[in-house]
């Protein structure tokens, strides 16, 4: 993946901070719409992937307990093995 948008926006997933949809918009100096569109693209590649445990159930090993809920009123993602390469080239 070459220095561009989705190379900028996997790079700030994979700082390990979470952020909404909003913030990583305002980041990338664009709007959150195209912020969804990117995560369906990165997801479409396989550079990430849905959390899909509920945080409630592991909080208690989870590193950034307690400020998922309330930093995304949706869908958490993480880096995929493939995203995380990716993310270390940029």
């Amino acid at each position: 993946m070459h220095d561009s948008p989705l190379q900028s926006l996997l790079s700030r997933l994979s700082d390990g901070k979470l952020r909404t949809k909003l913030e990583l918009a305002e980041d990338l100096d664009t709007s959150p719409d195209l912020i969804d569109q990117m995560l369906i693209d990165l997801r479409r590649a396989g550079y990430i992937e849905p959390v899909e445990q509920s945080c409630s159930e592991k909080c208690a090993h989870c590193a950034q307990s307690g400020g998922c809920s309330l930093s995304f009123a949706g869908k958490i993602w993480r880096l995929t093995e493939r995203g995380d390469r990716a993310a270390q080239t940029s």
